[in-house]
């Protein structure tokens, strides 16, 4: 059974020797279904797989992380059960907005029976996307893929994290909560808080931590914690899990590593203190304050040191990332 790679940013499905010659583009066409319109700017048809172009920034990009086969398998035994989204490119291409991973499937179909007419083409909706009050039409777009798939094959955890801590950078907590909410996911205060530790996990451990098949939020974290803390433990209780030597769960192992861990850790409020030719000017908030020492304080719900960061997350929801070079002095008091 042929294996497909995934397309670099500079390929289109498919396309193999086509390129944009005009002729060959108007051929293509001429063979697609005449278009059945919808609604207003919205047409369902039929359309040659070789003039689909994926969406290169969408937030799927761990393609291994997708059971293309079992897809591609659904697709021939039952047929699409919902079409992919797409919208008018340049030169008479379309490039798909949803459905990514079905015209995959799809692409794998026609290689894996390239005599069956029925993956020739694939029926699509074509739809000029509205942009969404308040986002552009890049986040606009990230929020249609990434809400289209939370409840079905999301993928990648690291894939969902990394998009959902963009559009938190980008939007705000509050709007990435809601976000969530209204797709029927958990948003509480620690889910999201675990959401942004999955995304801080450093890409040194994620080839690891996916090879074991780790997918637990919460257990992701710790795994992060213990590796920037000890990366021998890390090492010892990853191995260990992979062996079947623990005697007790995963997650709790773990937490009973960082637990050891943390007496040998500084309880931690923050002051990071930097040698500046000027006092920056920063506008006042409840959260941080910069003090006439040219020291900046953070009021802290949680403290981590990964790789050469510090990464602090304080109450209204905000994370910052703060490099430590050596010139850095970083001072760590507990409150309370």
């Amino acid at each position: 059974m042929p294996k497909v790679k995934s397309e670099t940013k500079t390929k289109s499905l498919g396309l193999g020797g086509l390129g944009n010659a005009a002729s060959k583009i108007k051929n293509l066409q001429a063979k697609s279904s005449a278009p059945t319109v919808i609604s207003t700017g919205d047409s369902l048809f039929e359309i040659d797989l070789d003039l689909l172009d994926y969406d290169i920034d969408q937030y799927r990009q761990d393609k291994e992380e997708y059971d293309l086969q079992g897809l591609a398998d659904s697709i021939y035994e039952l047929g699409l059960l919902e079409v992919p989204n797409v919208e008018p490119g340049k030169k008479g291409r379309f490039v798909l907005t949803d459905g990514e991973m079905r015209t995959r499937a799809f692409h794998l179909n026609r290689e894996r029976y390239p005599d069956d007419v029925r993956f020739k083409r694939i029926p699509v909706l074509c739809r000029t996307i509205k942009v969404l009050k308040g986002l552009d039409l890049r986040q606009t777009k990230d929020v249609i893929q990434l809400t289209s798939n939370l409840l079905s094959d999301p993928g990648s955890i690291f894939d969902v994290a990394d998009k959902l801590s963009s559009l938190e950078s980008s939007l705000g907590a509050k709007a990435v909560k809601q976000l969530m909410a209204d797709k029927g996911q958990k948003h509480g205060k620690v889910d999201m808080s675990r959401w942004r530790a999955v995304a801080r996990t450093p890409i040194e451990i994620r080839d690891q931590i996916k090879a074991n098949e780790i997918k637990d939020k919460e257990t992701i974290g710790l795994l992060a914690k213990i590796y920037g803390k000890d990366q021998g433990s890390f090492k010892t209780v990853l191995n260990d899990h992979h062996q079947k030597k623990l005697k007790k769960s995963l997650n709790q192992s773990l937490k009973d590593v960082w637990s050891k861990l943390k007496e040998d850790k500084p309880s931690v409020d923050v002051k990071v203190v930097t040698k500046v030719e000027e006092k920056p000017t920063v506008k006042s908030n409840p959260t941080s304050s910069i003090e006439a020492d040219n020291s900046m304080r953070l009021d802290a719900i949680n403290i981590e040191h990964v790789g050469n960061e510090l990464i602090i997350e304080v109450s209204q929801g905000q994370v910052f990332r703060i490099g430590v070079p050596e010139s850095c002095i970083i001072s760590i008091n507990k409150k309370g």
